[in-house]
Parts: structure tokens; C-alpha cells; sequence
């Protein structure tokens, strides 16, 4: 739903439906149950067949990643309806994350979350009885797992448990579809994906078209491999459907922040939107009662039932969001585009002012830091990588290995060879991200010197 190459913000999904006109009968989103059940695809934007790096909203890699998470989707959805179902219904998670276009001509009405007036429940927008069977596509594993870009809801979250097992957006929205009354049939996604898939509903047919092999490198299925697979796996899922899952009850649900000192805020939030959602939807919300207990940043509570868990979850990784988030993330998108085309003043003032508007944003303070790096400005650099490290755990991985580079190409250049060396040291236990490992070594080999920019 889930940050990242850079993307853009992991935002609560907000998803709504789109209908596949091929079947003319379909009924309006959310309306009275139709003749014929409908399948529902939910798409995220991060994960896609045929690259090992793309993703649809990718800052230059976003046109390669949209067309080919939209032949994903088209590849599940004629799979559905090889199975018999001629109501099929997609949802674009991320408005701009599917070829719009692309899709019309393909019989497709989008219906997504910025233009559409019918949306209901958070990740799915409306439910209804007329949806039986939905599938996942697009999505990555949780946060601190093994996998590309790997993250749970937003960048906000370590971690979520639901009954002691760990898991991430694909559990999370599982439990959703299921509370909702829909069975997932099919996980589209990296090898993360399919792993989270495995651990809390095993009966899930689960397809990855992304994964690492045994050297660590990445691997991926074709466009053309991957229409077929997906189509194959979508008919099968469809025509043999497995029950959605059962929950022990009462759920017990746990919520870690990045930021441990944002979790009593977000325990405080969570309950003004529940209160909200109750208003809106009244028995439909499940539950009523909201008692989280916070520690050590962690956010922790029971719910009676699969739908109040499923909104509570929700409710606090959105809280966790700080204020003003997305206009900062669009600052970032802004001065990483001027990063790389080398305008270091305009990338400087675009990271500055979304620093104004989070202050806690340690990714954005070595983000700066690799600006004065480019400038060669070593000691404004290292204050800021140094600023930054301080918070390294609430950092994404991917943004972990950037700043530690970033910070040992700083102490490489400024004559502190063993200082760079620890640095460098450091990159080697982090998941290898953009060949941080290959240039970690090579420095490490020259005595601690710098291998070349971090990105």
C-alpha cells in the first residue's frame, strides 16, 4: 500500500473500484448484489513483472512501472474471467498507478479515490455482497523483511502483528477482504509478498514475479512469461477458491512506530478516527471498544472481531503519518529529480523546506548531506549525515545504506579512512540496495576510500 527508489508516499489506501464493462451487468460499486458475483483486483504500485527495479509511481522509472502493473492486472483479470466470472472489478489504489487509457481500451471503468464519490472502507472503498473472490497485485513484503522496497502502510510503521504472527500490507489487507466478506485468492507480488501471503492465510494461491536469487541478485518474470503465469494462477484461484480465513477471537493487534515517540500521538488519532468511522458507518464498524495500551513505541490493542481490527490497524498507521507529509514528500520527489540532474542549489532548497514541514525527517537531513557531499562541502555534509545517523532505525532500509554510504564517501574525502571504513562496515550488514555492497567492498579493499556517489 504501502515508500524506495524514490516513490511516492506509502499512504493509507484509500481504493476504490473499477468495473471491467465487458460484462455489461455489473452492478455499480457498492450497490444491491448482483445476478452474477464479481471478482475484485486490488493493485499497490510498488512490485511489477518485467523489471527488476520498476514501479508504477517511481520518480524515472514511473511510465515502465504503470505499463507493466497494468499488464499484470489485465493478465489476472482475463484469468477471472476464464473462470467464469464476468463481473470483474480493479481497483487503482494509487489513482495514478495504472494506464488509464490502456484500460479503457481494454473494456476497463476506473473508478479510483480522487474522482469517485462511493468509497467506504479504507483499502477497499466499498464492499458489497456481490464480491466473492479478490486478488492482490503489485505488492511487496513488510517492513524489515527480505524483499524490494519493503515497507507496511507508510514509512511510519516497523512493524504489525495480528495474533503474534508478524506481518505486513498483504496480511493487513486480508484481514480486511476477509472481515469485508470476500476471500483472497491470489497475492501478486516480490517474494516478500508472497512469504506474508504464506504466513497468514497458507490456502492463498500466492505468484511471485519478483525475487533474489541465491547470489542476492535480482530476478524477475518477463511482461510475456508473466501474462501467462498470472492469467493461469488468476483461473485456477478463481475456480477453486479457498475459504477466506478464520480468526481467533478476540485478535490481538500490535502496531510498532519508527518513530517511538510518535506512537502516543498515533494511539490518540486512531481513536478520533475510529470515532469518526463508527459515525459514518455505526454497527458496520465492527466493535466499538478501543483500549491500546502504548510502550516502547508500540501501539497495542484486542478487538473483538476481524472488521474492528482490520479499521483499528488502519487507523494507527495512518495516525503515525506526520501532518503536512505529503506535501513534504512531494518536496523530496522534487529536490531528488534536481539531485540527479545536478541542480544542487534547487535540490537544497526543496529538501530544506520539506525539513520545515517535518522536522524529524532524518532521511531528508542525509538526503541534504549527499547535496554538500556533490558540492564537496565535507563538514556541512557530515553534520548532516551524522544529524541523520542518529535516527537510523526509523529510516527505510533502502535510505539506511544510502546515508551510511553517503556519510563514508564524507569521512573517506575529510582524511578519516578508519572512521569511513567503520561506515562502510556497517553497509555490509544492511540488505544489499543498489550495489551498496559491491561498492562497500571495493572501498574497504582501497583502505577506506570513497567508490562513487550514493544516489
Amino acid at each position: 500500500m504501502l515508500a524506495m527508489a524514490l516513490r511516492s508516499p506509502n499512504v493509507i489506501r484509500v481504493v476504490l473500484f473499477a468495473c471491467l464493462t465487458s460484462c455489461a451487468g455489473a452492478p455499480p460499486v457498492g450497490g444491491k448484489a448482483a445476478d452474477r458475483p464479481c471478482a475484485l483486483i486490488e493493485t499497490d504500485d510498488d512490485i511489477t513483472s518485467g523489471s527488476a527495479t520498476a514501479g508504477a509511481l517511481f520518480v524515472g522509472e514511473d511510465d515502465l512501472g504503470r505499463r507493466l502493473l497494468t499488464s499484470d492486472v489485465a493478465a489476472v483479470a482475463q484469468g477471472f474471467r476464464d473462470a467464469g466470472y464476468a463481473c470483474i472489478v480493479v481497483a487503482d489504489s494509487h489513482d495514478r498507478a495504472l494506464d488509464h487509457d490502456r484500460l479503457a481500451r481494454l473494456g476497463l471503468r476506473v473508478i479510483r479515490p480522487e474522482a469517485s464519490r462511493e468509497w467506504r472502507w479504507p483499502f477497499f472503498g466499498v464492499a458489497g455482497p456481490e464480491f466473492k473472490i479478490a486478488a492482490l497485485v503489485g505488492f511487496h513484503a513488510r517492513a524489515g523483511a527480505r524483499g524490494f522496497r519493503p515497507h507496511t502502510v507508510n514509512d511510519y510503521v516497523r512493524r504489525v502483528t495480528i495474533n503474534g504472527v508478524e506481518t505486513g500490507e498483504v496480511g493487513i489487507a486480508v484481514l480486511g477482504l476477509s472481515a469485508l466478506g470476500m476471500s483472497p485468492v491470489l497475492v501478486v507480488g516480490d517474494e516478500g509478498a508472497v512469504a506474508d501471503a504464506r504466513d497468514i492465510a497458507p490456502r492463498v494461491r500466492a505468484v511471485a514475479v519478483r525475487w533474489h536469487d541465491e547470489t542476492g541478485a535480482a530476478r524477475f518474470l518477463s511482461e510475456a512469461d508473466a501474462a501467462r503465469v498470472l492469467r493461469n494462477a488468476a483461473r485456477e484461484a478463481a475456480a477453486q477458491p479457498a475459504p477466506a480465513p478464520a480468526w481467533n477471537r478476540p485478535l490481538r493487534l500490535t502496531v510498532t512506530a519508527n518513530r517511538a515517540r510518535a506512537a502516543q500521538g498515533a494511539a490518540h488519532g486512531a481513536t478520533a478516527k475510529l470515532a469518526k468511522w463508527r459515525e459514518q458507518h455505526g454497527k458496520d464498524a465492527g466493535d466499538e471498544r478501543f483500549a491500546p495500551a502504548v510502550r516502547d513505541g508500540a501501539v497495542t490493542w484486542m478487538a473483538a472481531d476481524a472488521r474492528a481490527a482490520y479499521l483499528a490497524v488502519v487507523a494507527v498507521a495512518a495516525s503515525l503519518r506526520p501532518p503536512h507529509r505529503d506535501e513534504a514528500w512531494n518536496l523530496v520527489s522534487r529536490g531528488l529529480a534536481a539531485y540527479q540532474a545536478g541542480r544542487h542549489d534547487e535540490a537544497l532548497a526543496a529538501y530544506r523546506k520539506a525539513l520545515e514541514l517535518d522536522h524529524a525527517d532524518a532521511e531528508t537531513r542525509c538526503r541534504i548531506g549527499n547535496v554538500h557531499l556533490a558540492r564537496a562541502a565535507l563538514a556541512d555534509a557530515l553534520m548532516q549525515f551524522d544529524e541523520g545517523l542518529r535516527h537510523l532505525e526509523e529510516m527505510s532500509p533502502p535510505m539506511r545504506t544510502v546515508c551510511l554510504l553517503g556519510h563514508a564517501r564524507a569521512l573517506a574525502l575529510s582524511g578519516r579512512a578508519a572512521d569511513a571504513a567503520a561506515s562502510y562496515r556497517r553497509v555490509l550488514q544492511l540488505p544489499d540496495h543498489q550495489s551498496s555492497h559491491a561498492k562497500a567492498r571495493e572501498a574497504l579493499v582501497a583502505g577506506g576510500g570513497a567508490p562513487g556517489p550514493a544516489r
